[in-house]
C-alpha cells in the first residue's frame, strides 16, 4: 500500500455524467479501471475459496468453540477443528441432505431446495454456508430473534422443505407445521439423547414432520458420498431477509457471484500469520457477519465462536485474543464507554492524568499520523487490554453510521487502525470501505468497493444537488457485481430498487470528498414535513444529538401537524446521573429523569450541539422526554440488526407525544 495516493481514491469514468446526476466513481487502484467480479480467477463460489485455502493450511486451526462444564457453570478454552476436518464435515453434511431431499422426503430438484436455518453462531453454520456453495441449494438464514410471526412469514414465503435450529425452537417448529404445508424436515443441531426429547420424536412423528440430529445427516454422508456439483455464478445461494423497519421482512436473492465479487478487496484485511484469530459473534443471517467469516477463511484464518451470550462477548474475546473486531455502532458505542470509563472518565487523579495524556497523543496523531505514543500507551496499556485483548491490529464497523467522536477516541486509545464501510444487503454488503492505512479516517467511508461503481442523483426535496459545491451530493445509487438478483417473490419491489440500467437505488444521501471518499450524510426515506412544509431527516438529527455523553439512545419524532420535533431519549446513567446531581441534588435515577430544570439544561445542551453542527431552527427539538428503558430487541423497538423500529417506537410513545405536543401548546399561549 506504500505506493497509493490517498488523495486520489475514486475516478469519474469519462462520458457517464448526465443532468440530476453525477459521473460513475469507481476506485483508483484498480489495475485496468474495471470493476472487478472475484478475488482471483477460477473463483466462481465460497466453496472453491475454501478449497484454495485448504491446500495451503490443512492442518491449521479454522472453526472453534469454548467449552462448556455443566458442572461449574463456566466456558473454557476454545476446542479447535481443523481446516481438513471442517471440509469432511462440509462434504459430509452436504452429501448427507442430498440424500435426505433425493432418498428420504423423495421431492423436488436440488437446485431448487430452500433450507432455513435459525440459531447461534456456531460451526455447523459455516459448514451449511458452505455445503450449499458445494452441492448448489439454497440457504435462508432467520434471525433467532425475527419473532413468531415474521418467522412463519420467510419459511411459508421460501417455501423451506427442511429447516436447521437449535433444539430449543424444535417444539415451536412443531406447533407451526400446519401452517408450513412445504416443511418436510427438521434438523436440530443438538442431541436429541435426553429422554425428555422423546415427546418430541413422538410429535414429528404424528405430524409427518422428519426429525433428525445434523450429525445423524453427516452420518448419511459418510454412507453415501457424493461430489460437489458444479454451479453457474448466477445461481441462486442465499435467500437473505432484511429486518426493515416497517412493514413484512423482504427476500434479498444473492447468488454465488454476487458473494464473491463483494471479497474483491483491495488489500487483505487478515494476514495469514499461524494463529491469527477472529471472534464471530454478530449473526449468521446478516450479511456482514457472512462477509467477515467469509474473508477470513480466504486468508487462513481461525474462526472463535462467541459462547452466545453478550454479557460474556468481552470475556469471549479475552479467551480467543483475536487479531482483529468486527461490529456494529452500538457494540463499539460500548466498548468505548467501557474504555473511557477506566481512563479518561476515572474519577478524580486517575482521570484527570489520563485525560492529558489522551489529549497529548492525539495532537501527537494529527501532527504524525502515527499511533503510537508511549505516555499514553503506557498508562493504558493494562487496562485496556484487560477489555479488548493484547492482539488487536484493526477494528471494522459496517450497518450503521458509526459517530465520528467514538471512532476517534477507539482509534487513539487502542491505537490501531478503524476502518469503517457502507453496504447493504442488497449490495452483499459492497459499497464502500476505508483503506486500512488511510489516515484520514473520519468524516468519510473510503472510495467505491472494487466490484462496484457509485453515482449521486439529485434529491431536490432534500435540497441535494450533484452541482452542490464545495462537493456533490445526492441519493447513493451502486451498480456492480455484487447487486442482489432482486427480491424474492417481488418483482414489483424490485423493479422500484433496481432500475433497467441496474442501478441500486440505496435510498442514503452522500457526497463525495475533494479525495474520491463517500460521506453518509443523510437518508432520503425517513423524511417527513412539518406542518410549514419544511422536510426532516430525523437520522440525521439523531445522529448529531448521539455525540451528546449524556445520551445513549434517542428519537426524534415530528407530527406532520405540528410546528416543532420532540424526542425519547435513553440517558446514558454512568454521565447522566453525576451531570444531573450537580444541578439537583437529592434525587434518585427516575426523580432526576422527570425533574423540570434537569429536562431543561438538557435541551440548552442539545440546543447548543445542533447549532455548532449546522442544524436549522426548525431540525432542534423543543421537547424531550426521558426515558430508562432502552430500545431493544426484545421488546420490539429494535430491528435484530440493531436499527430503531420507527413505526414501532412511534407507536409505543404515543401518549407521551400526545403530552408533549400539548404542553408545547400551553406554553405557546402563555
Amino acid at each position: 500500500m506504500s505506493n497509493i495516493d490517498y488523495n486520489k481514491q475514486s475516478f469519474v469514468v469519462p462520458g457517464t455524467e448526465r443532468n440530476g446526476q453525477t459521473g460513475h466513481y469507481r476506485n483508483a487502484f484498480l489495475p485496468d479501471g474495471q470493476i472487478k467480479t472475484s478475488p482471483e480467477p477460477g473463483f466462481i463460489r465460497l466453496y472453491d475459496i475454501f478449497q484454495n485455502t485448504l491446500k495451503k493450511f490443512r492442518n491449521r486451526e479454522c472453526l472453534g468453540i469454548r467449552q462448556f462444564d455443566e458442572k461449574t457453570g463456566n466456558f473454557g478454552d476454545y476446542l479447535w477443528q481443523t481446516y481438513e476436518q471442517v471440509n469432511e464435515r462440509i462434504t459430509n453434511f452436504g452429501s448427507g441432505l442430498l440424500h435426505l431431499k433425493l432418498n428420504i422426503i423423495k421431492g423436488g430438484q436440488i437446485e431448487k431446495l430452500v433450507v432455513g436455518i435459525c440459531s447461534a453462531n456456531r460451526p455447523e453454520y459455516h459448514i451449511v454456508y458452505e455445503s450449499a456453495s458445494a452441492y448448489n441449494f439454497t440457504v435462508c438464514p432467520l434471525y433467532e430473534t425475527l419473532g413468531p410471526n415474521n418467522l412463519e412469514y420467510c419459511l411459508t414465503h421460501t417455501e423451506a422443505s427442511i429447516a436447521i435450529v437449535a433444539k430449543s425452537h424444535v417444539q415451536f417448529l412443531l406447533n407451526l407445521s400446519g401452517k408450513l404445508s412445504a416443511l418436510k424436515a427438521i434438523i436440530t443441531l443438538d442431541s436429541l439423547d435426553d429422554p425428555a426429547c422423546k415427546f418430541l420424536q413422538s410429535e414429528a412423528s404424528q405430524k409427518n414432520i422428519l426429525l433428525y440430529e445434523f450429525s445423524q445427516i453427516e452420518k448419511f454422508g459418510q454412507q453415501h458420498f457424493r461430489e460437489s456439483v458444479s454451479v453457474h455464478s448466477d445461481d441462486l445461494f442465499i435467500i437473505m431477509y432484511t429486518s426493515g423497519t416497517t412493514g413484512v421482512p423482504k427476500g434479498v436473492m444473492l447468488s454465488h457471484g454476487n458473494l464473491i465479487a463483494a471479497m474483491c478487496p483491495v488489500y487483505h484485511p487478515f494476514d495469514e500469520t499461524p494463529g491469527s484469530r477472529v471472534l464471530s459473534y454478530l449473526p449468521m443471517a446478516h450479511i456482514f457477519a457472512v462477509m467477515t467469516e467469509s474473508i477470513a477463511i480466504m486468508s487462513g484464518i481461525s474462526i472463535g465462536y462467541s459462547s452466545g451470550d453478550s454479557n460474556r462477548l468481552f470475556e469471549d474475546i479475552q479467551t480467543l485474543q483475536p487479531i482483529a473486531f468486527s461490529g456494529v455502532p452500538r457494540i463499539f458505542n460500548k466498548l468505548d464507554k467501557s474504555i473511557r470509563n477506566v481512563t479518561i472518565d476515572a474519577p478524580g487523579k486517575e482521570g484527570e492524568i489520563a485525560r492529558r495524556a489522551y489529549q497529548k497523543k492525539l495532537a501527537h496523531f494529527k501532527k504524525t499520523g502515527e499511533l503510537k505514543y508511549e505516555e499514553w500507551d503506557k498508562l493504558v496499556r493494562e487496562k485496556i487490554h484487560g477489555i479488548i485483548g493484547k492482539n488487536i491490529k484493526r477494528m471494522f464497523c459496517s450497518a450503521a453510521a458509526m459517530s465520528e467522536d467514538v471512532m476517534e477516541f477507539l482509534k487513539i486509545a487502542i491505537g490501531v487502525s478503524f476502518v469503517q464501510g457502507y453496504g447493504q444487503t442488497e449490495s452483499t454488503g459492497a459499497g464502500s470501505r476505508i483503506l486500512i492505512d488511510d489516515p484520514i479516517t473520519l468524516f468519510h467511508v473510503g472510495a467505491p468497493s472494487p466490484c462496484i461503481e457509485i453515482k449521486l442523483v439529485d434529491v431536490p426535496s432534500l435540497n441535494y444537488y450533484s452541482t452542490d459545491k464545495p462537493n456533490p451530493r445526492g441519493e447513493i445509487c451502486l451498480r456492480g457485481a455484487s447487486i442482489m438478483k432482486g427480491y424474492f417473490k417481488d418483482e414489483k419491489k424490485t423493479k422500484e430498487t433496481i432500475d433497467k440500467e441496474g442501478w441500486l437505488n440505496t435510498g442514503d444521501v452522500g457526497e463525495i470528498d475533494g479525495r474520491g471518499c463517500l460521506k453518509i450524510i443523510d437518508r432520503v426515506k425517513n423524511i417527513f414535513k412539518l406542518v410549514q412544509g419544511e422536510y426532516v431527516a430525523p437520522e440525521k438529527i439523531e445522529n448529531i444529538y448521539l455525540q451528546e455523553s449524556l445520551i445513549s439512545q434517542i428519537f426524534v419524532h415530528g407530527d406532520p401537524n405540528q410546528r416543532f420535533l420532540i424526542a425519547i431519549i435513553v440517558p446514558y446513567d454512568k454521565h447522566f446521573i453525576p451531570w444531573a446531581n450537580q444541578i439537583v441534588k437529592g434525587l434518585d435515577y427516575e426523580a432526576l429523569m422527570k425533574n423540570n430544570v434537569i429536562i431543561n439544561e438538557f435541551l440548552k445542551r442539545l440546543h447548543t450541539l445542533g447549532k455548532i453542527n449546522g442544524l436549522n431552527g426548525f431540525e432542534q427539538v423543543k421537547a424531550i422526554h426521558l426515558d430508562a428503558r432502552s430500545f431493544s430487541v426484545e421488546n420490539g423497538l429494535l430491528t435484530p440488526t440493531l436499527k430503531v423500529k420507527r413505526r414501532e417506537v412511534a407507536q409505543h410513545y404515543k401518549k407521551i407525544f400526545d403530552t408533549l405536543y400539548k404542553n408545547l401548546a400551553i406554553q405557546s399561549k402563555l
